[in-house]
């Protein structure tokens, strides 16, 4: 009875201590280790079986694949004080899970940065430009946009 009661014991034990160890990061992830909660060492990117230290660290995942904002519909007025309904959209990677996690910590707070860094670079060249330009040269906005949106880094 005892040699069962141990067995039993040490293949709980065992089992906890092997789920609180290993980790699996799937493809179009990567991870943070993070020990009380700071981030120790380098991203993972490699998918796969790793480990961890059991009980101190854990895991942040981050996706490396294509993320996408999507902005709210907004009414600006342009240079001619006329007003435009524009409805911005984005597409983002994150390169760098550290200073991602570093700087933004989740999801919500880079979809937060990005509201306020692509609504003002909007805001700011379409009240530069009258409802004719904004309307026939499009691409040209989106170019200014962009250098904008440089600029504010």
């Amino acid at each position: 009875m005892n040699k069962i009661l141990v067995l039993v014991i040490v293949v709980l034990a065992s089992a906890v201590i092997g789920k609180n160890t290993l980790y699996v990061l799937h493809e179009g992830r990567q991870a943070i280790i993070t020990q009380f909660g700071k981030p120790v060492g380098s991203p993972i990117t490699e998918a796969g079986l790793h480990f961890k230290k059991p009980f101190v660290q854990d895991v942040r995942y981050v996706d490396k694949r294509i993320l996408s904002w999507d902005g709210d519909p907004n009414q600006i007025p342009t240079k001619d004080k006329k007003y435009v309904h524009v409805d911005t959209t984005a597409r983002f990677r994150i390169v760098d899970a550290l200073k991602f996690i570093q700087t933004v910590r989740n999801k919500s707070g880079a979809k937060a940065r990005l509201d306020t860094i692509l609504d003002s670079a909007t805001r700011n060249v379409i009240s530069s430009h009258n409802l004719v330009e904004a309307v026939r040269n499009s691409n040209g906005i989106i170019e200014k946009v962009e250098e904008n949106k440089k600029e504010t880094r």
